[in-house]
């Protein structure tokens, strides 16, 4: 057989296979099932990331608002650039 016989009996056309001018249809309706299936969980993943991360930030926000509101106590009795004592300090 040469080349041009060989193409004309099996052929791929977008990744669908034919055989003398028919396709197998269970085989390609299986392809496009598994390829949704991975979009879907591809975004799936992407959407939970995100949410994660957004969650993990305001989590974060949160106790530190909480911890410099109600615990922190700053200390003014601090020495300044200069070396003498900083404005408002006895």
């Amino acid at each position: 057989m040469d080349k041009e016989e060989t193409s004309a009996k099996t052929r791929n056309f977008r990744g669908v296979k034919t055989t003398m001018g028919k396709t197998n249809s269970s085989n390609n309706a299986q392809y496009h099932t598994t390829k949704l299936e991975a979009n879907l969980r591809k975004q799936w993943v992407r959407l939970i990331t995100a949410f994660l991360y957004i969650l993990s930030v305001s989590i974060t926000a949160v106790v530190l608002a909480v911890y410099y509101g109600m615990y922190w106590t700053p200390d003014l009795n601090y020495m300044n650039t200069t070396g003498t004592k900083a404005l408002g300090t006895v």
